[in-house]
């Protein structure tokens, strides 16, 4: 990783530097998706934020990668929503 060396790989403490992974997001259930929640997971010491909520960049304009429909209230894929709450129970 590239920026996964400011941890202690042996125990995945921020030994280094404080670690925080902003604004990653996806619109599929991919390999990269699913390694990277399984990266969070092991290394509970990183913060993070998903990116958007949204479910519009602009009016008008679709957000694909946004938790959220352009209605606001309905979930765009449960599979994302789902897979982010299960990251924050295992991370507690």
């Amino acid at each position: 990783s590239r920026w996964g060396f400011l941890l202690k790989s042996e125990e995945h403490r921020a030994d280094v530097a404080a670690v925080w992974l902003g604004e990653f997001g996806t619109a599929t259930d991919s390999s990269w998706w699913r390694s990277m929640l399984r990266y969070l997971e092991e290394r509970p010491v990183v913060g993070w934020a998903y990116w958007p909520l949204n479910g519009e960049k602009r009016p008008g304009e679709d957000e694909s990668y946004g938790l959220l429909n352009a209605d606001m209230r309905t979930v765009r894929h449960p599979w994302k929503l789902q897979s982010l709450q299960d990251l924050l129970r295992a991370t507690r």
